[in-house]
């Protein structure tokens, strides 16, 4: 049953709606980021299957206070791959596991996903406005949370301290463009004119570093109910089981 059942985080009251097929199993709650295991109230818990004779539908829950902490689950019945995609249900929460380097998270990244068709961008031959247009009705959009390790954290902050830097060297090259122009116009035309074509690609540089190179996952498309993601460790995957549906994408 893939139904979305609504369910309250007991810590912070954070309303979410899951699948019903992740009755009992472990997630973290998008508003508190603690660990939390899933279980439905009786008005909202999903039918119970035919069992037999003193058999429950359901597992019964792990003890309250176990010793020894069980190992992060992959919840693989909402987790599937498709070649070097993780695809997985829109509002399913992520495992607490480095989606980069496949060890255990130490924190969560809130990523806001954002994607459309590439037959959006035939809207160009009718115009800027038009194709704005088009994007904004066709595009899909997620926000998930994903696990990172501190090692992938301080990679990611290494990588947005260099876009900052490229962009920030095209500014200083454009200042001395302008200071160099002021001084002496006449002389140092075609200067002037090189070295603001440089800050300028410096800037485009930093802008798309920022944007592409930082980041640590990205969408390859984004459904009503799917996310397909790209970027994810192939180890991560290789524990998933497959897409079941092929040229279902």
């Amino acid at each position: 049953m893939n139904d979305a059942v609504p369910f309250t985080c007991p810590y912070c009251s954070h309303l979410m709606h899951v699948p019903a097929l992740l009755e009992g199993k472990e997630g973290t709650c998008p508003g508190c980021k603690r660990t939390i295991t899933i279980t439905f109230s009786s008005e909202h818990s999903p039918p119970a299957a035919e069992a037999g004779p003193g058999e429950g539908a359901y597992p019964p829950p792990p003890p309250p206070h176990s010793p020894i902490a069980p190992p992060p689950q992959l919840m693989s019945d909402t987790l599937y791959r498709q070649g070097n995609l993780l695809v997985f249900q829109k509002h399913a929460p992520l495992p607490n596991i480095c989606l980069k380097s496949n060890q255990p998270a130490t924190g969560q990244l809130k990523r806001s996903l954002s994607w459309h068709p590439p037959a959006v961008y035939v809207g160009l031959l009718l115009g800027i406005i038009p194709f704005v247009i088009i994007a904004l009705i066709m595009t899909k959009r997620a926000t998930i949370y994903i696990g990172l390790s501190d090692e992938w954290f301080a990679i990611r902050k290494q990588k947005i301290a260099r876009a900052w830097g490229i962009s920030l060297l095209s500014i200083a090259l454009g200042i001395g463009m302008i200071a160099l122009a002021a001084a002496s116009p006449r002389s140092a035309g075609a200067f002037v004119c090189i070295t603001g074509i440089v800050a300028l690609v410096f800037f485009f540089v930093g802008l798309c570093y920022g944007n592409f190179g930082a980041r640590m996952v990205y969408p390859a498309r984004i459904t009503s109910e799917f996310v397909y993601l790209k970027g994810v460790h192939p180890d991560f995957l290789a524990r998933l089981p497959e897409w079941p549906f092929p040229g279902n994408m």
